[in-house]
């Protein structure tokens, strides 16, 4: 029964408990309002700053397909399951759609509507990361979204996303994959023959190297050598991989799918 409110129900606090009982009492036809002390909702599933870094908080929470949280998403059934995981730092739905994606990259046969279906898996995990406001792993989903995009032929599309990763890079400080995404954006670039491709890829080596991130500096120099600037330091990261692997070292992957 209403009181004098007008709601049947009235939660305290917009935190992952207090959002799913919410939704359940909404789905039953309950008016509801979630009262919430905080300036967004999320309690757990979000993020703090301390000392100018940001970290998420509870992000193992949904990762388990057994877990209550599934259950609440499968019951309510307005949110496709597969997009949940990463979009709070678990692996599972970015790790599937890129294996899956680098795969048919590597096949030589691009079919560009399986890779726009695993570029939709990653809008989805992106959707929900914004929504939680947990964006410290979105530099990556939303470069690995445009890369998809641009091999399925969506240049425009792409070059937003790659654009929109930077950004997101520099207000959170979470360049760890920014070298990449310039690489990458310049590769999108230079199929539309944009003038500013050259100088992602100078930005690309220059922040590698600064990081000193071997693989992502080897790839954009490569992706240099194609335009015909082929360096002395190309020579010596090709050296320093040709060493690793001749000892049996594990190294990291250098390859550029669908090269």
């Amino acid at each position: 029964m209403s009181d004098r409110s007008g709601y049947d129900a009235i939660v305290i606090g917009a935190g992952p408990a207090g959002l799913s009982c919410a939704a359940h009492l909404g789905k039953a036809g309950k008016r509801v309002v979630v009262l919430e002390q905080q300036s967004r909702p999320g309690g757990y599933w979000s993020s703090f700053s301390r000392r100018g870094f940001l970290f998420d908080i509870s992000t193992h929470w949904i990762t388990d397909p057994q877990g209550i949280a599934w259950e609440h998403f499968h019951t309510l059934g307005n949110i496709p399951v597969f997009h949940l995981p990463a979009a709070v730092g678990a692996a599972g739905t970015t790790a599937d759609a890129i294996n899956r994606a680098r795969a048919l990259l590597a096949s030589g046969t691009v079919d560009a509507s399986l890779l726009l279906e695993q570029a939709e898996r990653l809008a989805g995990t992106t959707m929900l990361a914004n929504m939680i406001h947990s964006r410290l792993l979105l530099p990556y989903n939303l470069t690995a979204q445009a890369e998809l995009l641009a091999e399925a032929g969506d240049h425009d599309q792409a070059l937003d996303l790659f654009d929109e990763a930077m950004v997101v890079a520099d207000e959170t400080g979470s360049r760890y994959y920014s070298a990449e995404t310039l690489r990458l954006r310049a590769r999108t670039r230079r199929a539309l023959g944009h003038p500013l491709a050259i100088d992602d890829l100078h930005r690309a080596i220059e922040l590698a190297s600064r990081q000193g991130s071997i693989p992502f500096e080897l790839r954009a120099r490569l992706d240099l050598a194609e335009l015909g600037s082929r360096s002395p330091r190309l020579e010596d990261l090709l050296a320093v991989a040709a060493f690793a692997a001749a000892s049996g070292v594990p190294s990291p992957d250098l390859s550029v799918p669908g090269a």
